[in-house]
């Protein structure tokens, strides 16, 4: 029945740590994008246009070259695994790599806010 496998599912540690940290940065995105049109017609004096076109652009750039980025990595980590691994292996490379890449862009998140220059924005939001 359809009651024991989500009880099964929501008692695996992983799964709901993985469901939460990941609702937790779409917030943290969705929050991000949001106020960096706001920010870049505070801090930089661009008019809305302006500023909504330039985040648009880098939010576009980033997210195909991510996605392009993440799948060639994950197709690489996912070919180190062994042939009949059941699928639920697959999902430990890419978690993996989200952690990590998690971890670096903290620091640019940083930089951004302390630094306020224009390609230092480009560069902090594109990761």
């Amino acid at each position: 029945p359809v009651s024991v496998q989500l009880i099964r599912l929501f008692k695996n540690r992983v799964f709901v740590a993985t469901c939460l940290g990941y609702a937790l940065q779409t917030f943290v995105t969705g929050t991000f994008a949001v106020d960096a049109i706001q920010y870049l017609q505070n801090v930089y004096g661009w008019n809305s246009s302006k500023a909504g076109t330039s985040f648009g652009i880098i939010t576009f750039v980033s997210g195909v070259a991510g996605s392009v980025f993440g799948g060639l990595v994950l197709d690489k980590l996912k070919s180190r695994l062994e042939p009949n691994s059941p699928p639920y292996m697959y999902c430990r490379p890419a978690l993996k790599l989200l952690v990590v890449l998690s971890f670096l862009s903290f620091p640019f998140a940083f930089i951004v806010v302390l630094w306020n220059k224009i390609p230092v924005f480009i560069i902090g939001a594109a990761m």
